[in-house]
């Protein structure tokens, strides 16, 4: 993208250049941005200073919308260049070669649909009980493929492809990126249950996305279910069913038993001809990265959704800062392959890095050019976060120097897929809170190794690992130096632990508990103990230890503890409702009579987020 400023000249400003418009390549620093503009380092960074505050120097890098404003400074209209060169070459070739086909050469492909809803909804259930109905007896083990998406095949011979999108409401992170892969939305909303925050929420990601929905109104066979209500519901948030005179199919199922789903599949099918969805059946493929992790055996291991053309075993692809020559591709029953065409599901091997759940990746015609682009991709991720890091201004020193007095907890994550350590990641981000620092300094896919602890040792982290270990050997390492490193296998455990843990850093809050009132009935002097207030307690307890706030016509006239407490002629550690009793009070000698001793104390409470 560009970002570009109009020229604006003010009294007395130099202007080597005007008129003319200046293209720069981001990152920017004042060094380049001063060669750029043909004017003096000192002069750019003297500006730069009014603008972000002092703590920089010629090689600070600054952001887009303060070099155009700089530049204006000095009358030039800049332009900030942010296309990555190499890529935009790239993506532009390939449009090109797809351009070169021709719409003749386009075939009909399978739909792509996801099923999105409420996590108890019976979305895995639906989604299961479709894959084995689809799947033969003697495929049966096929099922434990896990690959993000699968084909089935309806009874009528229609292919569809499911992308299975975690439901958790964790996981709306790979939601929002899972619904850019899919044509079709299945929202699943039980019909005993209705409509539910996450309802609504999957919704968002479909509308957001522009994709089509189809509603498959479930668990229709529960004593409880009341479609009639739900499809009120919908109508609400602007879901008119087809029989009210709307737009929407809403297609009555039961996952648990299997009523419902073939007319749902077919229906889904027939919405997506309308849609005429077509890809190129030849040519290099691409499409998108729908999972990505380290198998045991296999090392990386990339799950792919072919989008246009043939992905062919020895391509060299290209998928976020990853490449490689495809060694393997499998499908999603396991089966070895040779070619993947649009709207396949596969997993393959060969990739150097693994890619980031919603990459794009591509088919290119040499490593060389693969390469090329991944490591400008790398260079240009790690610019971006050392900017994120040194981008500089007189608030953030404040800021910087005020969470260092914060209670700080140090997190090391690692799971099994990329796509949970992109959830982690979001999730983390959302533990936020203004009294303490949570760092999470690593996240990554694969088991827990010598360097995680290393790096937990020297930072004092903790190390969470989601669906993976840790060998016999690190976990020695671990505990000679002292470092946690906790297993989970379900996501809710996780973040429940990383909650306490802050919960326990949190400075507990001080409450008042009011423990009785007493009414100055008479004042006694005395020479040793100073006024004494002859007091009725009108109800709870006074006691010895009590804070004390004296009230005179509601107003307080005091805050402090109570000196003494005696009842008849001795001291007392408590004195009860109906009870008569003499009490000073600390520092304090103005007493009256009807004045009220209100005594509470302070309670620490520990708090909760």
């Amino acid at each position: 993208g560009t970002r570009r400023g109009e020229a604006r000249r003010e009294a007395g400003t130099a202007s080597p250049l005007s008129g003319g418009v200046i293209a720069i390549e981001a990152p920017v620093t004042i060094k380049k941005l001063a060669n750029a503009l043909s004017v003096k380092e000192n002069q750019v960074l003297q500006e730069a200073m009014k603008q972000v505050g002092f703590g920089i120097n010629i090689n600070s890098i600054i952001d887009n919308d303060t070099a155009v404003l700089l530049a204006e400074e000095f009358g030039v209209d800049l332009e900030v260049k942010t296309q990555i060169a190499a890529e935009a070459a790239l993506i532009e070739e390939l449009a090109a070669s797809r351009r070169a086909v021709g719409e003749a050469k386009l075939v009909k492909r399978a739909p792509c649909v996801a099923f999105l809803g409420h996590v108890d909804h019976g979305k895995t259930t639906l989604i299961d009980t479709i894959r084995s109905s689809s799947i033969a007896d003697s495929e049966a083990g096929g099922i434990t493929q896990h690959i993000g998406a699968y084909q089935v095949t309806t009874q009528r011979g229609h292919t569809l492809s499911i992308v299975d999108t975690p439901g958790h409401a964790a996981f709306t992170a790979m939601r929002a990126r899972g619904a850019n892969a899919v044509d079709i939305v299945v929202l699943v909303v039980a019909a005993d249950d209705g409509v539910m925050p996450q309802t609504e929420e999957a919704l968002n990601h479909a509308r957001a996305a522009k994709t089509l929905v189809v509603v498959a109104l479930n668990k229709i066979d529960k004593p409880g279910a009341n479609p009639e209500r739900v499809k009120a519901q919908l109508a609400t948030l602007g879901l008119q069913p087809e029989e009210w005179g709307g737009t929407t199919a809403m297609l009555a199922v039961s996952g648990l038993k299997g009523t419902g789903l073939e007319e749902l599949l077919e229906r889904v099918f027939l919405e997506s001809e309308v849609l005429e969805l077509r890809a190129h059946p030849e040519g290099p493929a691409s499409g998108i990265v729908l999972e990505a992790e380290i198998q045991q055996g296999k090392g990386k291991v990339a799950h792919l959704l072919v989008q246009n053309g043939l992905l062919e075993k020895g391509d060299v692809i290209l998928a976020g800062e990853g490449y490689g020559r495809v060694r393997s591709i499998h499908d999603d029953r396991g089966n070895l392959r040779n070619d993947a065409g649009p709207s396949l599901p596969v997993e393959v091997t060969g990739l150097n890095e693994l890619p980031t759940v919603g990459d794009r990746f591509y088919v290119v015609d040499s490593l060389e050019k693969a390469q090329e682009v991944a490591t400008e991709r790398a260079r240009h991720t790690r610019q971006i976060s050392q900017i994120e890091r040194r981008t500089v201004s007189h608030e953030n020193i404040l800021q910087v120097v005020a969470d260092a007095e914060k209670p700080t907890i140090n997190l090391i994550v690692k799971a099994d897929k990329q796509g949970s350590v992109e959830v982690l990641k979001h999730q983390v981000g959302l533990f936020a809170h203004d009294e303490m620092q949570i760092n999470l300094l690593h996240a990554g896919v694969g088991a827990v190794t010598e360097s995680d602890v290393d790096l937990a040792t020297t930072s004092n982290s903790r190390i969470l690992a989601f669906h993976t270990s840790a060998n016999a050997r690190v976990r020695q390492m671990a505990e000679r130096g002292k470092v946690e490193i906790k297993l989970y296998d379900v996501l809710y455990d996780l973040l429940e632990d990383i909650r306490r843990l802050m919960e326990g850093e949190l400075a507990p809050e001080r409450r008042e508990e009011i423990t009785g009132h007493a009414e100055v009935r008479r004042v006694f002097k005395s020479s040793k103990f100073g006024n004494i207030a002859g007091c009725f307690v009108l109800d709870g307890s006074l006691f010895r230890s009590s804070q004390a706030r004296l009230l005179r016509d509601s107003s307080v006239i005091y805050t402090g503890a109570v000196a003494s407490l005696r009842r008849e002629k001795d001291d007392a550690r408590e004195v009860r409702e109906g009870f008569e009793c003499g009490i000073t009070l600390k520092d304090y000698d103005d007493l009256r009579e009807n004045d009220v001793i209100e005594a509470f104390k302070v309670v620490e409470v520990k708090r909760t987020l």
